[in-house]
């Protein structure tokens, strides 16, 4: 089978990781892979570990005419039995793209009803989607969402992969790498660093923690919000204790998961948490945000939920973790054998799945 995947960039995010795991596995399963992209960026490297093959689009920007084009250049050259796409951008112009041919088309959700805010371009992807064959999500939270617009559409819920083997032979992050002194406990957070992670309000408790604890916080990521996250750290007199490290390769993040003290991800909206996922496959103590997509993948036996927005409750949560060692290290066994599930080649397997449904009931 040939499946041709598009997607905007290669940046390091989640999406992309996904998108380079699945590639990995539907490439064992013996599919052939393809991925158009426009722009370039760290996970370029992690997705052409993958063996699939990867097609820079020549195209300015995401929506301008010539990306429709090129997309349909991209779908001649590779013959494709199915075409994927992943991202807003690419699921209007792949969505576009798709209706000049006879190729069946599936979009990927990932994530939920939150995330949209009635913008043209979310309304256009609605109207595109009707066309598509088949939307598979990530999460409860998104399989919703299209069953309400779309209740006869096939919607399949297909959990994210995790690198379990490659987890598992991360090395921990040492002491020296950091700078970090054996007695000082450690807060880590790692993902985009945007107005939805609520990081203000987690730099406001890390302030907290730091008055009564001997602990630092090491930030991985990068994004918009960095130089008001700048600001503030420099307003709350505790840049000695901070560290905003940008972009770092998932083998290094990892690390710093196996050493964190407390993994503290309190975003405000997610599909299914990449990041959360793999700090609970690190065996991270977990303080996250109280919301669904991280109710469907953790329990209170697992993780401590807070409000997001109250900064009290938060540093209160992370010195519960930092405090009770015995309680914190129990829930994070629990949350690691929680992540066993969620395999590479499960995910791959469940696609494949979708995949010939699709072409055997044309």
């Amino acid at each position: 089978m040939r499946i041709l995947h598009l997607l905007p960039t290669l940046t390091g995010g989640g999406a992309e990781r996904q998108l380079s795991y699945l590639a990995s596995g539907l490439i064992s399963l013996g599919h052939q892979v393809d991925i158009g992209y426009i722009h370039d960026g760290p996970a370029a490297a992690e997705v052409d570990f993958s063996g699939c093959r990867l097609h820079k689009l020549k195209a300015k920007g995401n929506y301008e005419p010539g990306t429709l084009i090129q997309i349909l250049h991209l779908i001649k050259a590779t013959k494709p039995d199915i075409i994927q796409t992943w991202i807003l951008q690419m699921d209007v112009c792949g969505g576009l793209a798709v209706r000049f041919t006879n190729i069946p088309w599936i979009i990927r959700e990932p994530s939920s009803e939150g995330a949209y805010y009635g913008s043209w371009k979310q309304r256009l992807r609605r109207r595109l989607a009707k066309r598509s064959e088949c939307i598979v999500c990530n999460s409860k939270g998104g399989q919703d969402f299209w069953k309400e617009h779309y209740p006869n559409k096939s919607c399949d819920l297909i959990p994210n992969g995790l690198q379990l083997a490659n987890i598992d032979a991360a090395s921990m992050a040492s002491d020296d790498e950091y700078d970090i002194s054996a007695d000082k406990k450690l807060i880590v957070y790692a993902g985009r660093l945007e107005p939805v992670k609520k990081l203000n309000y987690l730099l406001d408790a890390c302030k907290k923690v730091f008055e009564q604890t001997d602990s630092i916080a090491i930030f991985c990521g990068e994004g918009s919000s960095r130089p008001e996250l700048e600001r503030q750290i420099l307003g709350l007199g505790i840049s000695p204790k901070v560290r905003l490290t940008g972009y770092l390769p998932t083998s290094k993040v990892w690390g710093l998961m196996k050493r964190a003290d407390v993994f503290a991800f309190i975003s405000a909206l997610e599909g299914m948490p990449n990041v959360v996922m793999e700090a609970m496959a690190c065996g991270a103590p977990l303080v996250v945000s109280d919301i669904p997509a991280h109710r469907e993948v953790l329990d209170e036996q697992r993780a401590i939920f807070v409000n997001p927005s109250d900064s009290g409750t938060v540093a209160d949560a992370i010195m519960n973790c930092l405090s009770d060692r015995a309680g914190a290290k129990q829930r994070a066994i629990l949350a690691r054998e929680k992540a066993e599930q969620w395999s590479i080649m499960a995910m791959a397997k469940k696609y494949e799945a979708v995949y010939i449904k699709i072409l055997r009931g044309r």
